[in-house]
């Protein structure tokens, strides 16, 4: 009876939320089921060589096929299924994170927050479960993880959580970022607050990076690209666009000048993202914990420009970007009901575009067709 009643007592947003979460789980589940099962990576990888590199833990050369997601590939060896299943599981592991990191902060839950689940269980999440890009999943749960257990005074168990996620974490692709990131976020932290916790973490970080910059670059040096001044301004540009709007936006505009307009504007919303951080309320600084959201994002993006092979962890920008913009609307000092449209506008704009990947990656004719009865007669994604 105890336990009737404090269900009972529970808020309804926290019903609906949790029912979106459910709906967007099983239908992410479903769809990627009835999709043609595709071979095996771990096989492909393993067998036929497809990687392109040492297939010795934790190298393979900056690939996808890296660290823990190559764990997990040769895990499950050909269980494709089981491997989407798992896949799918941390997707929605990730959502129930970034919705309680939005209870933590808030104190409280609202309806609007079952965008949420939506945010990261869409027609792109599909993709990635079918391709089994398992490396995107793993960077973003790093992420939420780290800012879930970063509030406050760490107790024992926090801290325990955080050096693991960090010591597993850096050993995944865009997991360096994600480490730099939290580097600075804790070390600035222990500057200001002179805590303890903060210092053993700041330690535990530097000494994984060094351990991780050893055993990377002594077996891929010779295979880092590192030619900023060859690499196309269109491809930054694209980099740009792709982690605001998806790769479908490319598809649809080749004009020099939009592409100019598109930057300007992705400036203007990472400021928006660390608007908040930059004008704190008077009240306690809580909102310092962004900055390790932002800063994996700014590092994997200036990433994304030196370096060819972290463009594949692109796939999880959409992801962790909505969220950051959604987050920031949630602790505007200023015009919270205008940022509220505007994010809103953002989040539609941005899932309609994977809707159209979605169908694009069921049936590439029919979005030509589309497109082209449209008038984009150039149109191409892939």
């Amino acid at each position: 009876m105890r336990f009737l009643r404090r269900l009972f007592e529970l808020p309804p947003q926290l019903y609906t939320i949790l029912t979106v979460w459910l709906a967007c789980t099983l239908w992410v589940l479903t769809a990627s089921f009835n999709l043609d099962t595709p071979d095996s990576l771990a096989q492909s990888v393993l067998i036929n060589g497809e990687a392109g590199g040492s297939l010795s833990f934790p190298g393979l050369r900056f690939s996808e096929w890296f660290g823990v997601p190559m764990l997990f590939y040769q895990g499950f060896g050909d269980n494709v299924s089981g491997l989407m299943f798992v896949h799918v599981l941390l997707w929605s592991g990730a959502a129930l994170l970034a919705i309680n990191i939005i209870y933590k902060w808030r104190g409280k839950l609202k309806f609007f927050d079952a965008l949420v689940p939506i945010i990261f269980l869409n027609p792109s999440t599909i993709q990635t479960v079918s391709e089994q890009w398992l490396h995107v999943v793993i960077w973003v749960l790093y992420t939420l993880t780290l800012v879930t257990v970063s509030r406050g005074y760490l107790k024992p168990w926090k801290m325990v959580v955080a050096f693991v996620v960090i010591g597993i974490g850096t050993f995944s692709p865009g997991g360096i970022a994600v480490s730099i990131a939290a580097l600075f976020f804790y070390g600035v932290h222990w500057i200001r607050t002179k805590w303890y916790t903060s210092a053993f973490l700041s330690i535990w970080i530097l000494s994984v990076i060094s351990v991780y910059a050893f055993i990377v670059f002594q077996e891929a040096l010779p295979g880092i690209h590192s030619g900023f001044l060859d690499y196309p301004l269109q491809n930054i540009l694209f980099n740009w666009m792709e982690i605001f709007y998806g790769r479908w936006a490319y598809a649809l505009i080749f004009h020099p000048i939009v592409h100019l307009l598109l930057l300007i504007l992705s400036v203007i919303m990472c400021y928006w993202l660390v608007h908040p951080w930059i004008r704190p309320r008077k009240r306690p600084n809580r909102e310092r914990d962004l900055l390790l959201l932002i800063g994996s994002l700014a590092l994997i993006l200036i990433g994304g420009i030196f370096l060819t092979h972290w463009n594949g962890s692109l796939g999880g920008y959409t992801a962790l970007t909505l969220f950051a913009l959604y987050w920031s609307s949630q602790i505007q000092r200023r015009w919270p009901k205008q940022t509220f449209r505007w994010v809103y506008g953002l989040l539609v704009l941005i899932l309609l575009g994977s809707w159209v990947e979605y169908q694009y990656f069921l049936d590439p004719e029919s979005i030509y067709t589309a497109m082209w009865n449209l008038g984009f007669s150039h149109f191409r994604l892939g």
